[in-house]
């Protein structure tokens, strides 16, 4: 049977020969906490609830004070130390690893009842020792890989918020918000690296994306309604579709194309300061043109094709009006306008009406378009031949993305066309030059005959694999 009388009787001696006897200073918080420690040692020693751990010492550190700690103290994380990333607690066996609540739950439990009862209760905590690491971490609020972690959690968080508002995003922005979240998790040392950004990036599958829409707040403000509006006009134009032959339900969209297909990017030296490169020709970079094709529901291509040119004055010279005249008699499913802008006006889309429209169809036709204010005059699709009058249904602003079929599916195949054959050009060397006017009306004529084939007509009736006719029906989104 141990005498605590005679354990404190000796450890005071042994205190005193080893570091003398200074009474004059008050016991620290510190001092008074160890000195519980040790007093419940002993009576647990005392009571036979615990046994002397061999890995268990009192050793003496640079600065003169008492500390308890481990023999092998050199892997130990100190408090302002932020290379340690989690807490593990090394015994000879095992490696444990605990969490800040996890290490509050001991805390608490030692404090009210006593190490016996944390045994008892918390069967990872082996040993005493991990008391006064627990403190340490409690006060620090938690490992640094906690925080670390914290940190990862809560900035793609923000970065999810603000993406799904639109907002532009940068490297610049997630260092910013990751070096705000640390300075509040109390993380001085972590600087945001490229690097780190660049594990972040990855780890959440971010990258770098060209913008290729701009859209006002007041859209994604009204984005349920813009949602509603389209789901509403599915509903009424599936009533209007019962009544009419797939092959008379129909869609157009106008589409524009710059006569020379333009890069922001080229190949070049890395570490080069600036990069310049030689515009072959600036108008032509500038300048464009429309197309606007037909599709109907049953997956036909409805010729011809209008083709809408940019002109000085808005209309051919002499010289280019014969020249345009030669090739369209040759390209018979292509009708060819001019303008100034290169852009559809008023005048032009009843001479579409009446050129194109009507002469291709034999019966009475639902035509789907957007709502574009230069076709929404009911007196430019005036038609004389009451057989073939044409039934209009425009589609809600700002939901033509969704639910318009060109928009959404068609003229992406086009433009694919459209680079393939300047590709095919450049690549082979061909002495051609696709930005004249001639060569723009063949091509567009070659690619509308083509994608007019029965070959491609399912090209048309799938998107992405849905039938295009449940896209029709809206089934597809809504």
């Amino acid at each position: 049977m141990i005498n605590p009388a005679h354990v404190v009787e000796h450890l005071v001696k042994l205190v005193r020969t080893r570091f003398g006897d200074d009474n004059q200073s008050p016991p620290t918080d510190e001092e008074r906490e160890l000195a519980n420690h040790l007093f419940e040692i002993i009576i647990e020693l005392d009571n036979g609830t615990a046994v002397l751990e061999t890995d268990w010492t009192l050793t003496h550190d640079t600065d003169g004070h008492d500390t308890v700690e481990e023999e092998d103290n050199e892997d130990e994380p100190s408090q302002n130390s932020q290379e340690w990333e989690t807490l593990s607690l090394v015994t000879e066996s095992s490696t444990e690893n605990f969490t800040l609540d996890y290490m509050k739950s001991v805390l608490e439990c030692y404090d009210k009842h006593g190490w016996g009862r944390v045994q008892k209760r918390f069967k990872r905590v082996k040993y005493r020792k991990y008391i006064y690491r627990f403190r340490d971490y409690v006060q620090q609020n938690g490992t640094n890989a906690e925080k670390l972690q914290k940190l990862h959690i809560e900035l793609f968080e923000k970065f999810s918020i603000l993406l799904m508002k639109r907002e532009i995003i940068h490297d610049f922005d997630l260092k910013r918000w990751a070096l705000q979240m640390a300075k509040e998790l109390n993380l001085p040392q972590f600087k945001a690296s490229d690097a780190w950004i660049l594990i972040f990036k990855k780890s959440h599958n971010i990258v770098s994306r060209k913008i290729t829409k701009f859209v006002t707040k007041t859209c994604l403000q009204n984005a349920e309604v813009i949602a509603q509006s389209a789901r509403n006009f599915v509903e009424s134009a599936q009533v209007k579709m019962e009544i009419y032959h797939h092959d008379n339900i129909l869609n157009t969209d106008q589409s524009g194309f710059n006569y020379l297909l333009k890069s922001n990017r080229m190949l070049s030296v890395k570490g080069e300061k600036s990069t310049s490169a030689v515009k072959e020709s600036k108008n032509k970079q500038t300048h464009s043109y429309t197309i606007q094709p037909i599709v109907s529901m049953s997956g036909k291509l409805i010729s011809a094709l209008l083709i809408c040119l940019q002109e000085q004055d808005g209309k051919f010279g002499k010289i280019v009006q014969k020249s345009v005249s030669e090739v369209a008699a040759k390209c018979k499913n292509v009708i060819i306008f001019c303008s100034k802008s290169g852009k559809l006006q008023k005048p032009l889309v009843k001479l579409w009406a009446n050129e194109i429209l009507y002469k291709s169809s034999e019966f009475k036709s639902l035509l789907l378009l957007d709502s574009w204010t230069g076709q929404t005059d009911n007196e430019l699709f005036l038609c004389e031949d009451q057989d073939k009058e044409c039934e209009r249904m425009y589609i809600p602003e700002n939901t033509t993305d969704k639910i318009q079929p060109l928009d959404v599916y068609g003229f992406r195949q086009w433009k694919i066309c459209v680079r393939k054959m300047f590709s095919h050009v450049i690549l082979n060397q061909i002495g051609t030059d696709l930005t004249s006017r001639i060569n723009i009306i063949t091509m567009h004529s070659l690619i509308h005959n083509q994608l007019a084939a029965n070959i491609f007509r399912n090209m048309w009736l799938y998107m992405h694999g849905t039938n295009l006719d449940i896209f029709w029906r809206g089934l597809s989104l809504f």
